[in-house]
């Protein structure tokens, strides 16, 4: 094989390469736009049930089974402020190929603040899904605010 096929040959592999990192691209976007379009509705449902007690533990404990894991971690803080500043939690939506997430910070009463959803695939960065409407990030929001991130 001479240069010139060399070069040709690397150049349909890297075509190749960034053809199927495209498709994952928009197979995890797609995913994130269906997760997101699911807290949209919980969010509605929740709101319709809100002085319903029964319906509303109903539609609570969907909210609560729609996550495969919460956590939270310490991140970069001010020398003199407190420890646990800069703490942000992430709650796990699914896994694999491709994988949703719902990131953010929480402030000094754990409570959540400044929300996005990012999307994954195989071998790929974690991506923020952005385009977000005002009800859609008013619902990531309320979403986050659902769960419990410790004292």
């Amino acid at each position: 094989m001479d240069n010139m096929e060399k070069i040709a040959k690397k150049t349909e592999d890297e075509l190749r390469r960034e053809k199927k990192q495209m498709e994952g691209d928009l197979h995890s976007e797609s995913q994130a736009r269906a997760k997101l379009a699911g807290i949209v509705d919980m969010m509605g449902d929740l709101e319709a049930v809100r002085d319903d007690d029964e319906k509303r533990e109903d539609v609570e404990q969907v909210i609560q089974e729609s996550i495969l894991e919460v956590a939270i971690r310490l991140g970069w803080h001010q020398i003199g402020k407190p420890e646990d500043a800069g703490k942000e939690f992430m709650l796990l939506l699914c896994t694999g190929g491709p994988a949703v997430r719902v990131r953010g910070e929480l402030d000094q009463y754990n409570n959540p603040e400044n929300v996005v959803i990012e999307h994954q695939d195989w071998f790929t960065l974690w991506q923020e899904f952005t385009g977000l409407t005002d009800v859609e990030e008013k619902a990531l929001l309320n979403y986050a605010c659902q769960f419990y991130f410790g004292e």
